[in-house]
């Protein structure tokens, strides 16, 4: 049973990494058509940069669900093997619904010594230190522009559109565990200690170190077009990143934030740095993501054959 089960999540596990590809294909077409391909073959070697820097962060970044991992579940999972499911449900947020790289997330559960309610106690941490920590960076980085920009554009619909993911998240979480819904509650409240307080605030620093590099290196892309930033635009880009991720990150339905991101950039930077400066950047930025994002999978694969050294 437990091989058939392997079997069965690993085939669908392929079949829903085919159609994000596909998916991936069709939105890079679309978006083809806005960029200056002239002025990137002019900066071909800082697009390579910029593309090889994100696939390292992406390497990287599940070192924070590996955390949240070590305090739902007492079992240590090699960080490769973490690495791995992590980065190829990380591909699975292009598909329309942004839902489905949680549920790649319970991938680690199958042939491991974790249970199903352990794995998706920590998604739902991990969705948490998401929120919380892109909050606070765009807070510490721009809190006047951030303000600004919620007073003109947070409305109703959008907080419907937040309550929408909570409710496809219980959903999630109860269709996942089934009458183990429960035990993912026992697990939760089972972490309220100062150890896993501690625990929770690392994850949150280590996230936001990851988000800090993202709006650095999209701020680098704006070099790439050509149009260098100041220090201080740079801290501003940085912060206003922040912001575009959490929003795209917590709206149901929009594959990988894709439109959403975009729109919140240029709503937030356009009287700043140009309209049409950070709709190219912006573009440009979700080519170098998407690109990283399949980049650090295929990496991921071929290191989690490999025994790498020991993390966290």
């Amino acid at each position: 049973m437990g091989d058939r089960l392997r079997k069965t999540v690993k085939i669908s596990g392929n079949i829903i990494m085919l159609l994000a590809c596909i998916f991936i294909i069709s939105r890079f077409c679309r978006y083809s058509g806005q960029i200056d391909w002239k002025q990137l073959a002019d900066n071909k070697w800082r697009l390579g940069i910029a593309v090889s820097g994100y696939t390292v962060i992406m390497l990287f970044s599940p070192v924070t669900y590996k955390i949240l991992l070590g305090i739902t579940a007492d079992t240590d999972i090699p960080f490769r093997k973490i690495r791995y499911i992590w980065c190829k449900s990380n591909i699975y947020k292009y598909l329309p619904g942004n839902i489905f790289q949680y549920v790649g997330r319970n991938e680690l559960a199958v042939g491991t010594e974790l249970k199903h309610s352990e794995v998706a106690a920590a998604t739902v941490l991990e969705i948490l230190v998401t929120v919380v920590s892109s909050v606070a960076v765009t807070l510490l980085l721009v809190w006047d522009d951030a303000a600004a920009w919620i007073v003109l554009h947070v409305d109703t619909g959008l907080v419907l559109k937040i309550s929408s993911v909570s409710v496809l998240l219980i959903t999630l979480i109860s269709f996942l565990a089934g009458k183990k819904l429960r035990g993912i509650k026992n697990e939760l409240v089972s972490l309220l200690t100062v150890k896993n307080f501690v625990r929770l605030l690392e994850a949150a620093g280590y996230f936001s170190a990851i988000l800090l590099l993202d709006g650095v290196l999209f701020g680098y892309v704006f070099i790439v077009t050509g149009r260098p930033l100041t220090l201080d635009e740079m801290v501003t880009v940085a912060g206003l990143f922040a912001l575009s991720f959490c929003v795209g990150y917590v709206t149901p339905g929009a594959p990988g934030g894709i439109g959403i991101r975009e729109a919140v950039l240029l709503f937030s930077m356009g009287d700043i740095l140009g309209n049409s400066c950070v709709v190219t950047a912006a573009v440009v930025f979700r080519v170098i993501s998407v690109a990283g994002d399949v980049l650090a999978f295929l990496a991921a694969a071929g290191l989690s054959r490999h025994k790498p050294e020991k993390m966290v």
